[in-house]
């Protein structure tokens, strides 16, 4: 090897090496960083929980999170109305909204049905509506049948209403997959109806 090739090798390892340097550096800087928002997130979602783990302690349930009501599955009865009130306060991150809908997705939440429904209709949000909506799926009943319907239909909604199909078909077996043969075009709903619909393809 020449003089002139073993300096240039020299030179292209030097740069390699400094390259390498800098994308390790690089790494370690954007993990560092990556660290730092996730410490910053978390931090941020204990603050926005802050007002309704004091409003379960008042109860009784001393917890460093929502979600920690649900270890043993359903949530303690008596702390549905204290989770019903802050759904209907919204106002929290994402994650704490839809951590609260899906501690109401209960059938224990049947009775509160209605007040349910009444903070789905007035939500303020999308990510309350989902919420509410999500918790609706478990709560709904034969009973509220009728009502599913007019919520599958309600253009002033957005996605949500697709949590209303499955429950249509549940509740309403036969009666209620007939309603819903009318909306497998349905742009909001039609893709849930095919596929639920699809299940029952020898059904006349």
């Amino acid at each position: 090897m020449t003089r002139k090739r073993r300096a240039d090798s020299g030179r292209m390892n030097i740069e390699y090496e400094n390259v390498t340097e800098r994308v390790v550096y690089d790494r370690s800087e954007i993990t560092t960083d990556l660290h730092k928002n996730h410490e910053s997130q978390i931090e941020d979602e204990r603050k926005s929980q802050d007002i309704i783990l004091n409003d379960l302690a008042l109860l009784g349930y001393s917890v460093t999170s929502i979600y920690d009501l649900a270890n043993k599955g359903n949530v303690p009865p008596d702390t549905i109305p204290v989770l019903l009130k802050h759904l209907q306060i919204g106002g929290y991150s994402d994650m704490i909204m839809v951590g609260l809908g899906g501690l109401l997705s209960s059938k224990q939440v049947r009775k509160y049905w209605q007040i349910l429904k009444k903070i789905y209709l007035e939500s303020s949000s999308e990510i309350q509506e989902s919420a509410a909506a999500s918790a609706m799926y478990r709560a709904s009943s034969r009973e509220v049948l009728e009502e599913l319907m007019e919520l599958a239909l309600d253009g002033t909604k957005g996605d949500s209403r697709i949590f209303f199909v499955r429950p249509i078909s549940r509740h309403g077996q036969k009666e209620g997959r007939d309603f819903l043969r009318n909306y497998i075009d349905d742009p909001v709903i039609g893709k849930e109806v095919r596929a639920v619909l699809s299940r029952y393809k020898d059904e006349k």
